[in-house]
Formats: structure tokens, C-alpha cells, sequence
């Protein structure tokens, strides 16, 4: 692996001589290439066709200037909307095992504010529906108040 390019997971990367050959995931993608000069990662083609293997009606190549900026934004977006997702249900998870091991009420509370305040702020930043947020904190603290009574 060469130290400019960046590792990707699902995918493989194989040194041939002076190129790299980038193998997406899927079987159906065709194998990409791109040179070791390009540090910042695949061409944009290499991207539209790994982030859209599941629709391929849509895998056409951006050609107009936005459209590539779009497609780079959106992914930007996609990747930081998984992450704080990711770190959401973390946080959740915590608090249910916290609750599973029968902890002190004040324990319990503490860690009801925290999981509270993480699902507020998703739901303020549109990651989750203000209603999904609300449904949760109702059956958490159900949970809560049936654990710790």
C-alpha cells in the first residue's frame, strides 16, 4: 500500500508497477484505474460508480461542473449523516446494557440526560424525525422508570 492513497473498506487495492488497480466491491463493477499521482483518491467515475453499485439506473457520470460538486457534497453529507447515526445508536446501546446491569437511580438518570440530549440534537440537525426522537425518549424513560422503581 502506498503511503499517498487512502484505504477503503470493501475494496482492494493492488500494486501493479507504476499504476494501482482499484477493485470496487461489487461483482458487477467494472475494475478502475486510476495512477499513484492522484493522492486524494479515485477519479470521480470511480465514485459514482462505487457509492451507486446498488441503482445502476443512476450511475451516470456528472457532467456539468455542479453536478460534480452535488455528487462530492452529497457524499460528504452521507458520510457525516452515517457517522452521527452510528454514534447515536452507539450512545443508545450504552444506555440500554447501563440499564440491563441494574444501576442506581441516579446512575440511571445521569445517563437518561445524556442519551436525551443526543437524540435532541439529532433531531435538531434533521438526522432523525422529531417524532422518532420523541418516541424513543418515551420508551427509554418507560424503561428507565420500570427498571429503577
Amino acid at each position: 500500500m502506498s503511503p499517498g492513497v487512502p484505504a477503503k473498506t470493501g475494496t482492494s487495492l493492488q500494486d501493479r508497477g507504476n499504476r494501482l488497480e482499484f477493485r470496487p466491491a461489487s461483482r458487477y463493477s467494472v475494475p478502475l484505474r486510476f495512477s499513484r499521482m492522484e493522492a486524494d483518491g479515485p477519479p470521480l467515475s470511480a465514485l459514482c460508480r462505487l457509492n451507486n453499485d446498488s441503482d445502476r439506473r443512476h450511475s451516470a457520470m456528472p457532467h456539468s461542473l455542479s453536478a460534480k460538486k452535488s455528487l462530492r457534497h452529497n457524499q460528504k453529507t452521507r458520510h457525516r449523516n452515517r457517522q452521527q447515526r452510528s454514534q447515536l445508536r452507539t450512545e443508545l446501546k450504552k444506555f440500554r446494557t447501563l440499564l440491563a446491569d441494574n444501576p442506581s437511580r441516579e446512575d440511571a438518570d445521569q445517563a437518561f440526560g445524556k442519551v436525551v440530549k443526543a437524540l435532541d440534537q439529532a433531531a435538531a440537525k434533521r438526522l432523525i424525525h422529531l417524532n422518532l426522537a420523541s418516541r424513543t425518549k418515551s420508551r427509554l424513560a418507560a424503561l428507565k422508570k420500570s427498571v429503577c422503581s
